[in-house]
């Protein structure tokens, strides 16, 4: 016995577009949901970044530099090199060995002239270079 079924083209139409409107709302509901995901997982990196920002920020080091000078101290904060304003406003840079004595002094001399100065273990002057 073989049935037939007739069908009329509204009929077919109104299924068709029934099934163009399913597919229509997954896609668009999988397309939101992947939007959703992206949106969550750009948040959770950008906090992770800020976390990690905040907690560098806590350091008070500023690897010893100072307003008015540059100082580079050991482990025993003894002045190693110190780069600062001399006395009579010239630059200068200097020196210092382990027991804390000046080695050499680079800087404006009197006059505004430049100097080199070194010294030796016991602080004593060895080299003097001047105009």
């Amino acid at each position: 016995m073989a049935y037939t079924v007739t069908v009329e083209p509204t009929d077919l139409q109104i299924f068709l577009r029934g099934c163009y409107e399913t597919i229509n709302y997954l896609l668009l509901a999988r397309e939101t949901r992947m939007k959703q995901y992206f949106t969550g997982f750009f948040t959770a990196a950008c906090l992770t970044a800020s976390v990690f920002m905040f907690i560098g920020a806590e350091s008070k080091n500023l690897g010893d530099i100072e307003v008015n000078s540059i100082k580079v101290v050991d482990k025993n904060d003894r002045i190693t090199v110190h780069i600062g304003t001399n006395i009579i406003g010239g630059g200068w840079l200097g020196t210092y060995n382990a027991d804390g004595k000046k080695t050499s002094y680079l800087g404006t001399g009197e006059g505004g002239a430049g100097i080199l100065v070194t010294y030796n273990a016991n602080g004593k002057e060895t080299i003097i270079l001047r105009d």
